[in-house]
């Protein structure tokens, strides 16, 4: 065998590798392992319509059809469909601005005299 030939027979099977791996972690081969995070509700976040338990044990709320934590979440800030404008983030359940909040000064919970785009400025 050639060099050449031997650099793209190794070089197509990492590309194969890579593809495999990608698929896998993707959920594309075995149609899922059936483990799933201990962290997560027992149904991985789904239909907690039909049992609203499954969401309260984690301190979340059921929104459509998935446990969602209304304090963090962009999508369902405080409560289920109400979404953050852009440039807004949810903190404790509210729309804020971390550009400019003096309460939320560049990340959730920072507070600080001054907040100009998202830093703590306390010479005014």
């Amino acid at each position: 065998m050639r060099k050449a030939d031997a650099a793209d027979a190794a070089l197509f099977l990492v590309a194969a590798l890579l593809l495999a791996l990608w698929a896998a972690a993707a959920g594309e081969i075995g149609g899922g392992s059936g483990r799933q995070s201990r962290f997560l509700p027992e149904n991985g976040g789904r239909r907690c319509t039909i049992n609203r338990g499954i969401c309260q044990r984690q301190r979340m709320r059921c929104c459509g059809d998935e446990c969602v934590d209304t304090s963090s979440d962009e999508f369902n800030c405080g409560r289920c469909g109400h979404e953050c404008d852009y440039a807004y983030r949810c903190c404790g359940g509210k729309c804020v601005a971390l550009q400019f909040d003096t309460k939320n000064c560049g990340i959730c919970f920072r507070r600080c005299h001054n907040c100009t785009y998202g830093f703590c400025n306390y010479a005014s």
